[in-house]
C-alpha cells in the first residue's frame, strides 16, 4: 500500500544551520512535534540548534513523493541530504549495503583499540556461555563442519603449511615452553597412553608398546620375523 511523504528543510535566517527531514504528516503538525520534542530535552542536533537559535525557524516543502515502504521514503530523504549537505543531520537517512560495509570498516579501523578491549572483556565475562554455545553448535552441525573444514584444508594446504612453518619459527620458545608445561602437568596421563599405545611389530603382530621389548625376546617373534623375511624374498606365501 503506497502513501504520500513530504521531504522538508528547516533553517534560521542569518544562520548556517540547516536540517532536512521527511514525514507522512502535514508539515505544520511535524513542526509542532519538533518543538515539543525539543522542550522534552531530547538530545538531537536539530533540537540543540532550536534551543540556541529559538523556536521561530523557517521551513519549506522540498518535494512530495508516493512511496510503498519506509526504505523508499528514506532513499528520497537521502537524495536531498546529498544535494544540500545539512549540518544538523547527524546520520545518513539511507545506506546501501556497500555504504554500510564501508562505514563499519571505517569505524572498526578508527576504534580498533577500543573494540579490542570491549571484545576481550565480553569474552572473559561470558566465557562459560561461549564455551557451552560452541559445544552445542558443534554437536548440532558436526558432519557439516567436518566436511567444511576438510574442504578448507584441501583448498588451502600450501597456505596452512606456510603459516604453520612461519608460526613455528616466530614462536619457537613459546611453543617449547607450552609443550614442556603440558608434559609436566599431564605426565602421568601421557606416560600411561604411551605405554598402552598399540603398535605393529616387524614380525606382523600388533601389541602394546609397553610390551614390545619383552615380545621381541620371544620365540614367537623370531619365528614370525623369519616367515616375514622369507615372504619378502618370495620363498614362502605369507600366512
Amino acid at each position: 500500500m503506497s502513501y504520500k511523504i513530504n521531504v522538508y528543510k528547516i533553517w534560521w535566517d542569518g544562520k548556517d544551520d540547516l536540517y532536512v527531514g521527511s514525514t507522512r504528516q502535514r508539515l505544520c503538525t511535524r513542526m509542532t512535534e519538533h518543538r515539543r520534542n525539543c522542550k522534552k530535552g531530547i538530545q538531537y542536533k536539530i533540537y540543540g540548534a532550536m534551543r540556541i537559535n529559538g523556536y521561530r525557524f523557517s521551513y519549506v516543502l522540498l518535494e512530495s513523493y508516493e512511496v510503498s515502504c519506509k526504505d523508499e521514503q528514506l532513499k528520497y530523504e537521502q537524495r536531498h541530504l546529498d544535494l544540500l549537505h545539512p549540518n544538523l543531520n547527524k546520520n545518513r537517512a539511507y545506506n546501501t549495503p556497500e555504504d554500510s560495509k564501508r562505514m563499519q570498516k571505517c569505524y572498526r579501523d578508527t576504534h580498533k583499540d577500543k573494540l579490542r578491549v570491549i571484545h576481550k572483556q565480553y569474552r572473559e565475562t561470558h566465557k562459560d556461555e561461549a564455551k557451552q554455545y560452541r559445544k552445542q553448535y558443534y554437536e548440532s552441525n558436526k558432519e557439516e563442519l567436518s566436511i567444511k573444514y576438510k574442504q578448507y584444508r584441501e583448498d588451502n594446504k600450501n597456505k596452512i603449511n606456510t603459516y604453520r612453518k612461519q608460526y613455528g619459527k616466530d614462536y619457537k620458545d613459546k611453543i617449547k615452553a607450552q609443550r614442556k608445561q603440558h608434559y609436566k602437568t599431564n605426565r602421568e596421563k601421557i606416560s600411561k597412553n604411551r605405554r598402552n599405545a598399540i603398535v605393529e611389530c616387524d614380525c606382523g603382530i600388533t601389541i602394546r608398546k609397553s610390551s614390545i621389548l619383552r615380545h621381541m625376546r620371544t620365540q614367537k617373534h623370531k619365528k614370525n620375523l623369519q616367515r616375514v623375511n622369507l615372504y619378502y624374498l618370495n620363498l614362502l606365501p605369507f600366512q
